[in-house]
C-alpha cells in the first residue's frame, strides 16, 4: 500500500514489473515510465489519479480485475504486445486518447 503519491514518472523498469494487488491512496504517476518486460498491475486499486501518459509498455501489460476511482489516463501510451483490461472497473472517464496497441486491447 503507497500511503502517499507514488512518483515512477520516468522510471526505467527492465525487469518483470509487478504491482500486484497494490493500493494508490493517492495519486500514481508513472507518466513516461519504459516497462520492457510483462507488466503487472492485477488486482490493484488506484483511489487517486493514476496516469500512465506517454508510458512504454513493451510486452505484455496487465491491468485484470484492476480497481480505477478516479481518471486513468493512458495518452500516448504505446503497448507493443497484449494488453489486458479484463474485469478492470473504471469509476470515472479513461483517457486513452493517442494510445496504440500492436494488439486490440482486451
Amino acid at each position: 500500500m503507497f500511503s502517499g503519491p507514488a512518483i515512477f514518472r520516468g522510471a526505467r523498469f527492465q525487469g518483470l514489473t509487478e504491482f500486484l494487488e497494490v493500493v494508490f491512496e493517492q495519486d500514481a504517476n508513472f507518466s513516461q515510465t519504459a516497462f520492457r518486460q510483462g507488466t503487472g498491475f492485477s488486482g490493484a486499486h488506484c483511489r487517486a489519479k493514476c496516469d500512465f501518459s506517454s508510458s512504454q509498455f513493451d510486452r505484455e501489460a496487465f491491468f485484470l480485475f484492476s480497481i480505477f476511482d478516479r481518471q486513468a489516463t493512458f495518452a500516448s501510451a504505446r503497448f507493443g504486445s497484449q494488453a489486458d483490461f479484463s474485469d478492470a472497473a473504471f469509476k470515472q472517464p479513461d483517457d486513452l486518447d493517442q494510445a496504440t496497441f500492436a494488439r486490440p486491447p482486451l
